[in-house]
């Protein structure tokens, strides 16, 4: 039967998972069949990424934000400055200059003009 097969690996993936939670720290009580519930006051590790993930991102997300309509670009400007709230120094500040630019560029006419 397929559907069983794909229930007994599906299931299996889920206690794997919750065992790898737990040994993370992470307070959850129960047992398969049963259910489970996790407690108050567990959080997972930050997100780390690849310099490499790091550009990809910033390419698709400015890609977006210069050529979707104006929900998505705000969205994908939002989640690279999320992004880059958090991430390391080293990985926002390569190259000498801010990795992330959304948005237009302007230019600020000078005083002598």
């Amino acid at each position: 039967m397929i559907w069983r097969r794909h229930w007994v690996s599906r299931s299996e993936t889920l206690y794997r998972d919750i065992a790898s939670l737990r040994a993370l720290g992470a307070g959850i009580e129960g047992e398969p069949g049963v259910g489970y519930i996790l407690r108050p006051g567990f959080l997972l590790p930050p997100v780390m990424f690849t310099a490499e993930e790091v550009d990809a991102l910033v390419l698709g997300s400015l890609w977006v934000a210069d050529k979707a309509e104006a929900p998505m670009a705000e969205a994908a400007r939002k989640a690279m400055a999320r992004l880059t709230a958090v991430m390391p120094i080293e990985l926002v500040d390569r190259g000498g200059g801010p990795i992330c630019r959304c948005g237009a560029e302007r230019t600020i006419p000078s005083r002598d003009n």
